[in-house]
């Protein structure tokens, strides 16, 4: 097998030859026609024939080409291992980079969870602080009406007390003799005793108290629903005389308001006075 590749090589070389030869006869020709450019690429390519074609020079391209090729694979080998270490170094660090991010993840949920708790609590609380809110708002209108209403009976009983002050600083005594013609007058009407007094105050209507005194039964109260003239009282009696009358009291409480008052009492006849001119008939 050895020397039937020999013997191909050496075919080979000689058709190299010869074709380079031909070649070069062509250049020749394409000088002789002026065809420069196509002689010269006919000669290059002569040349390079020519050159393949010697047996030295196959082995020193071979060995050239090999030599390079083997450097430029080395070079390249080293490139790839250089990627592939990059790659390996860079699936390293995005496997890191994963972890890290999956880490980071798991402290995220962890703390969207605990966020969520949060806001469940801080919901909660919102709803107790309503609900206290709303208590405290509900005691806080009873306190005002608590206050509104102790104010209302305060008001109530600083106005009777006002009004139980005003009555005792108003309050008259006046105790005077059957025989003080200044204060009351005796008419005798047929069959009773009419006696006209004169207060030196206006009585408010009903709240007069009054008692007589007689020589021969003693103390006595006067009717109540006494006509009244201002500050002028009616009253009658029956059976008992004018010399039996002693004395007379009387406790009321004044008008303050009235101060038009009767000063004079004059006996007219047996039924007619006048209080300061003016006439009043009894009946």
């Amino acid at each position: 097998m050895e020397i039937f590749g020999q013997i191909i090589g050496l075919i080979l070389d000689i058709l190299g030859l010869i074709l380079a030869v031909f070649l070069f006869r062509k250049a020749f020709k394409l000088y002789d026609r002026n065809k420069n450019a196509a002689g010269h690429l006919t000669v290059v390519i002569a040349a390079a024939v020519f050159l393949f074609s010697l047996p030295w020079f196959q082995g020193w391209a071979k060995s050239f080409i090999a030599s390079n090729i083997i450097s430029e694979l080395k070079a390249l080998g080293q490139q790839v291992n250089t990627v592939q270490e990059t790659t390996t170094a860079m699936h390293t660090q995005l496997e890191n980079h994963q972890r890290e991010i999956d880490k980071h993840q798991k402290e995220l949920n962890e703390v969207q969870a605990k966020i969520r708790e949060a806001e469940s609590s801080v919901f909660s609380q919102q709803t107790d602080i309503t609900n206290q809110f709303r208590q405290i708002s509900m005691v806080q209108s009873d306190l005002a009406t608590a206050q509104t209403n102790i104010l209302f009976q305060q008001a109530k009983l600083t106005n009777v007390e006002s009004l139980v002050n005003s009555l005792f600083s108003n309050t008259e005594d006046e105790q005077f003799s059957a025989s003080d013609t200044n204060k009351v007058i005796f008419l005798n009407l047929g069959g009773c005793q009419a006696c006209v007094f004169r207060l030196k105050a206006v009585p408010i209507a009903y709240t007069i108290q009054s008692i007589f005194t007689t020589s021969s039964t003693g103390q006595h109260p006067l009717l109540p629903d006494m006509p009244q003239m201002r500050n002028i009282l009616f009253s009658k009696f029956i059976n008992i005389s004018e010399g039996d009358f002693r004395g007379f009291h009387f406790r009321y409480i004044k008008d303050t308001r009235a101060t038009n008052l009767f000063k004079n009492i004059t006996i007219v006849n047996t039924n007619t006075v006048l209080l300061d001119g003016f006439q009043v008939i009894l009946n």
